[in-house]
């Protein structure tokens, strides 16, 4: 008999966190969607940088990978857990930058200039 609620019990646990799962209560990779755009320039020019690889990781570990367009423009639809992240910038000829980015909003845009890397 003791073993029989036991099963019970463990049953609906298992249904339970099942439900809580599709319902999106018990997923972490489940949260706000958020957008994050900007422009990546060269700080000398002015100029939008082309092709530089944008890094977005959530304080969670969420990651997410972009690059730039014509004109330096990046754009990253995610959906996080939590509203602070890191953003990092890297391209071919220039020193990476990395930026604090807070959710204040679901939109947000962050523009970051590079400097050309002394060799």
């Amino acid at each position: 008999m003791k073993g029989a609620r036991g099963g019970a019990r463990r049953e609906a646990g298992w249904l339970l966190a099942t439900v809580l799962t599709l319902s999106g209560c018990g997923d972490a990779s489940l949260g706000e969607r958020l957008s994050l755009r900007g422009t990546v320039r060269d700080a000398e020019t002015g100029r939008g940088i082309e092709g530089a690889a944008v890094i977005f990781t959530s304080d969670t570990g969420l990651r997410r990978e972009t690059m730039t367009g014509g004109g330096g423009s990046y754009a990253i639809a995610l959906f996080a857990d939590t509203p602070f992240g890191q953003l990092r910038v890297e391209a071919e000829g220039f020193r990476p930058r990395e930026a604090t980015v807070f959710f204040d909003t679901p939109q947000r845009v962050v523009d970051l200039e590079l400097r050309p890397s002394v060799e």
